[in-house]
């Protein structure tokens, strides 16, 4: 008889601990799903910053193409 109360206890260990696990688990997804949604927020902003400066390094480099092949000529 003291067989079965010792499985019914491991059983009842390995389902307590079955839910706990799954239970951290679940919030170390929970703050890695929040965090790589921050830094996908982080990489379309630092995108649109990288075309804006891009932009403005093409829009400059055009300016001084032409302005310096108008003094040559």
């Amino acid at each position: 008889m003291s067989h079965i109360i010792k499985d019914f206890f491991r059983g009842s260990l390995i389902l307590v601990a079955g839910i706990l696990l799954s239970f951290v688990i679940f919030i170390v997804l929970l703050i890695l799903w929040i965090f790589l949604n921050i830094l996908g927020a982080l990489v379309w902003v630092f995108f649109v910053v990288f075309l804006f400066l891009a932009a403005v390094w093409l829009i400059g480099y055009i300016y001084r193409n032409i302005h310096d092949s108008g003094k040559h000529k």
